[in-house]
């Protein structure tokens, strides 16, 4: 009997030490965190920098511009989506002193694709019209109503600014003419024309000599197309390869002219369209400047 008490007061003792170790390991009062809680994987909304393009001109100069936004899920694991959100757009004209709201669009539901390089993506878009001569900052954020828990919510706003240059309609200018003796008298000619402002010119653009100084006063003038359009922006050339009359020996001394004739193209000045140029006797080949 002695024997069985002792075994039995032995396991009662080992029992008491085993609750007792249990019972340190957890500090009193502190929380365990649920598995699934600790385990669980955020997503991030990541914005790339936002673009404006102009995208049309008003006849008061005023510019049409299209702000772009894209944002995408990225998380580690492809089950995780960044759900519903919105993309709020906002304009500054003090340089981003301080901000008015243009619009909000929303994203209906953004996957992750997992560690997928580049995973899905949206794009919104969102209209504005800016006074000629303004600069705008455009400020774009991502979740802007704070509907998604993100791994990362300090990458949520992003800046950018246009800046409304450039005239209405178009400006045809002559910039260059090209002069190369011929041997058997006048000269082979070439133009460059640049269109200045925003809009394409489409018309049957040509160009116009008047050859009298050329020949002391005689001879018909010289027409030459150069084409039918000249894309806003842009200086195109050499163009319009024509030989235009003229002695033999001397100085030679032409007025050129570019015009438009039929078409859309709504020209807003006319006042650099010509040029005079003279190559000298002693000169074979010259290109000029004209403005």
């Amino acid at each position: 009997m002695t024997g069985l008490r002792t075994i039995r007061a032995t396991a009662t003792f080992m029992g008491v030490l085993c609750s007792l170790t249990i019972m340190a390991t957890v500090p009193v009062g502190a929380a365990v965190k649920r598995t699934p809680d600790a385990l669980r994987i955020k997503p991030d909304i990541v914005l790339s920098t936002p673009t404006v393009a102009r995208t049309g001109v008003l006849a008061d100069g005023r510019h049409q511009v299209r702000l772009s936004a894209t944002v995408r899920c990225a998380s580690s694991a492809a089950t995780v989506s960044c759900g519903t959100f919105k993309i709020r757009a906002e304009r500054s004209d003090d340089l981003g002193r301080t901000y008015t709201f243009l619009a909000e669009a929303g994203i209906a539901s953004l996957g992750s694709g997992g560690v997928a390089l580049v995973g899905p993506a949206e794009t919104r878009f969102f209209d504005d019209v800016v006074a000629a001569g303004n600069t705008r900052t455009y400020r774009v954020t991502a979740d802007s109503s704070s509907m998604v828990d993100e791994s990362n919510e300090g990458n949520n706003v992003k800046t950018v600014r246009y800046t409304a240059t450039g005239c209405p309609g178009s400006d045809l200018a002559l910039t260059k003419v090209q002069l190369i003796r011929d041997h058997s008298g006048g000269a082979l000619v070439h133009v460059w024309v640049a269109n200045r402002c925003l809009e394409d010119c489409t018309a049957s653009i040509v160009y116009v000599m008047d050859v009298s100084e050329a020949l002391d006063g005689g001879g018909l003038g010289v027409e030459q197309p150069i084409g039918t359009r000249i894309p806003a922006n842009t200086e195109v050339g050499p163009l319009g390869t024509t030989v235009a009359p003229g002695r033999a020996t001397g100085n030679l001394t032409y007025t050129v002219s570019i015009e438009t004739r039929g078409g859309p193209c709504r020209e807003t000045t006319t006042t650099n369209t010509s040029c005079r140029v003279t190559l000298r006797a002693s000169e074979t080949d010259r290109t000029f400047t004209c403005r």
